[in-house]
């Protein structure tokens, strides 16, 4: 995780940072994408004329961006320009959990529990999971060319080794080779 704190930052001007960490990917789940640049996935919680200005479920459940492709996002980065604050107060935030923390913390026996099982992960799930509300028709056939992929339940970071959860609220459907009650039991935990 890394804060670039006080920048103030074009949409052209984040589009070049961020091209620098490899090639950019042109998301078509938003409710209402970025206008101008498709680069850009807007991320946000404003309804505005009964209509989501961004994806329609921002904040809603804990998740991997990209977890349900079949190569995920490498990065994400976030900018924000709207954040809503009342007496001085901030009133959202965007939460972050360390995955290799997690595992680091699973007793022995769940760690040997977890090593080398597979889980589905699926934009299907998600959307049924968020009621796939304010979704357009064509998103659908976006995501049916690629609604899942296979992972490993933890992975190991390529470059420092490190092990690492990857599963979530969000997009793990089920843990593969695992009868379904077994499966569900395991990703709540």
């Amino acid at each position: 995780m890394l804060y670039f704190r006080g920048q103030t930052l074009s949409d052209e001007d984040q589009i070049r940072f961020t091209a620098r960490f490899g090639e950019l990917r042109k998301l078509k789940l938003a409710s209402q994408p970025h206008v101008d640049h498709p680069e850009i996935f807007v991320v946000s919680n404003i309804v505005k004329d009964g209509k989501h200005i961004g994806s329609y479920d921002a904040g809603t459940l804990w998740h991997t961006d990209g977890a349900y492709l079949a190569n995920p996002h490498a990065i994400s980065a976030l900018r924000a320009l709207q954040v809503p604050a009342q007496d001085g107060r901030t009133l959202g935030d965007t939460n972050f959990a360390s995955v290799s923390a997690a595992y680091d913390a699973l007793p022995r026996s769940m760690k040997e529990r977890l090593e080398g099982l597979q889980a589905v992960q699926s934009f299907e799930q998600h959307l049924a999971k968020t009621g796939g509300g304010g979704v357009k028709k064509d998103i659908y056939s976006t995501v049916k060319a690629d609604p899942e992929a296979i992972h490993p339940l933890v992975r190991v970071h390529p470059v420092n080794g490190r092990k690492c959860l990857y599963l979530t609220e969000g997009y793990t459907a089920r843990i593969v080779g695992l009868p379904e009650d077994e499966s569900r039991d395991l990703i709540a935990e």
